[in-house]
């Protein structure tokens, strides 16, 4: 028997959005958002989307399928895994998961974004700083030791 350590974070829902509202809004969230969403692959066709998403330290991929269920509703499929050598467990990526639908929401329904914009460069900067600390780390062992 095995057991499976995959971590992610699952979503469905039905909307009352049309499925070409909802296209435009997903490609907002990247656009106004860089940084903490973005942007891997978008497949028209099919209506697929895949994405990083940062939250600090912890690095999710999303992906995102959209599909119309009638004019004016689309249904919205959500998977957040940890990225590659990521260790962020299902609560943190459900938490990435619930964030990224609800700036998608405010995008939809016209709201501002301004204070997740503001939380995005500071995520930001919270990784630019612990690659700084990690790299003076890294230059003091390697002088001890050469």
């Amino acid at each position: 028997m095995s057991i499976s350590t995959l971590q992610r974070a699952e979503k469905s829902m039905t909307i009352n959005f049309p499925l070409e509202k909802v296209k435009e809004s997903v490609k907002k969230v990247s656009e106004k958002l860089v940084g903490k969403y973005n942007m891997i692959e978008v497949n028209e066709v099919f209506n697929t989307y895949q994405f990083a998403l940062h939250n600090g330290m912890i690095i999710g991929i999303g992906d995102l399928v959209l599909e119309a269920v009638s004019d004016d509703k689309t249904k919205i499929s959500f998977v957040v895994n940890n990225a590659h050598g990521s260790q962020g467990t299902s609560p943190i990526l459900e938490g990435m998961a619930n964030d990224y639908l609800n700036v998608l929401g405010k995008i939809l329904a016209g709201q501002d974004i301004e204070k997740e914009k503001n939380a995005a460069s500071s995520a930001g900067l919270g990784g630019i700083v612990y690659l700084i600390v990690f790299i003076i780390i890294i230059v003091i062992i390697v002088r001890a030791f050469f």
